[in-house]
């Protein structure tokens, strides 16, 4: 599925953004990502799966969006026909702010409080009137900029609307063993952290396991022995 595409989809944004003004367009963005994600109390420690997600499905709909203006590269979900005449800056500011709206507006509860969602979703919008308010381009260039991000962001939800990421994060019911090599809980914590996020649907692999780590090295080996003593060491 989109083998590699990732990889190079940042290169991709920075090639289509030909000139200074534009280049900065996607890394403000990223950043403007940063501070709400902080805001909406998943980074920097407590929700890194989300937080990655988050960052994925922006850059995928800033590019498809940019792409759609200056086509350039294979999109990855959305195919608008080609509109020169759009502002770019519109269409990645817009492109932007939905995804990071909606999926802010997504995280779970618990252990996240509608106050955090509330906050991230004021560091976006207050950075969306004022991307708008300093957007390159005429009135109807912005608008339809504005028509083409908000379409591309529409496409990347969509596609990943299922993708299995509401999973439980905070799973107290997670079986647990009492004998040596059976899970058990982390002192003092007393769940497991999403156990089920290796099952959401990959951007870039064909499927989940498509490349597994090796299981665990059995408890009666040198090896086993080893990484536990380091274990107790660090």
């Amino acid at each position: 599925m989109r083998r590699g595409f990732l990889s190079w989809l940042m290169i991709c944004v920075a090639c289509l953004f030909s000139s200074p003004g534009y280049a900065d367009a996607v890394t403000d963005w990223n950043a403007i990502a940063g501070k709400a994600a902080v805001a909406a109390c998943i980074s920097p420690f407590d929700d890194p799966l989300h937080e990655s997600r988050l960052y994925a499905m922006m850059h995928i709909a800033i590019h498809d969006a940019v792409n759609s203006i200056d086509l350039r590269f294979r999109p990855y979900v959305f195919r608008f026909p080609e509109v020169r005449s759009a502002s770019t800056d519109a269409a990645v500011a817009t492109a932007a702010r939905d995804v990071l709206v909606s999926l802010i507006n997504q995280i779970p509860e618990p252990p996240f409080t509608p106050e955090c969602r509330a906050e991230g979703v004021k560091v976006v919008e207050a950075a969306y009137a004022a991307a708008l308010q300093a957007a390159s381009g005429s009135v109807p260039q912005k608008t339809k900029g504005v028509e083409i991000g908000r379409a591309a962001a529409a496409a990347i939800l969509a596609l990943r609307a299922n993708d299995g990421s509401d999973t439980t994060l905070l799973d107290s019911s997670y079986p647990t063993g009492k004998e040596p090599g059976e899970y058990r809980f982390t002192p003092p914590f007393t769940f497991a952290f999403a156990p089920k996020w290796g099952d959401v649907t990959p951007f870039v692999l064909n499927h989940p396991w498509q490349f597994p780590p090796p299981p665990p090295y059995n408890l009666h080996t040198r090896k086993y022995a080893a990484d536990f003593v380091e274990g107790k060491r660090l």
